[in-house]
């Protein structure tokens, strides 16, 4: 993956995904060099749009991620996006409040998920 090709948005929202799995996503992140990357041919870096809502993770494990600088909590229609600073990698859409919008309890079964 090059930055020139890298995606700048990332939907897993309702994937029945868990703070391990959640874990192991933002792993490759932060081992990963391409973001922030580019938005267009000599553009400023911007990290990536994702969406997580109604999974399993633990809201901690998110949070703990937007403490490391890793994670930005990003409000749609807050006004746009501004290019990353720092080690920010990835904008995650919150509600209003800033919640991260995780279900409770377990997932379901992988074949009823």
């Amino acid at each position: 993956l090059t930055p020139e090709r890298a995606p700048t948005e990332m939907h897993l929202s309702d994937c029945a995904i868990t703070a391990e799995g959640f874990g192991h996503i933002m792993s490759a992140f932060e081992e990963t060099e391409v973001y922030p990357a580019p938005i267009m041919k000599g553009g400023r870096p911007m990290a990536l749009y994702m969406r997580l809502e109604n999974n399993y993770i633990d809201e901690a494990a998110i949070q703990e991620k937007v403490d490391a600088g890793v994670i930005a909590a990003y409000r749609k229609g807050s006004g746009s996006r501004v290019p990353s600073i720092g080690a920010k990698k990835v904008d995650l859409i919150v509600r209003e409040n800033g919640r991260f919008m995780q279900k409770q309890g377990d997932p379901p079964a992988p074949e009823h998920a």
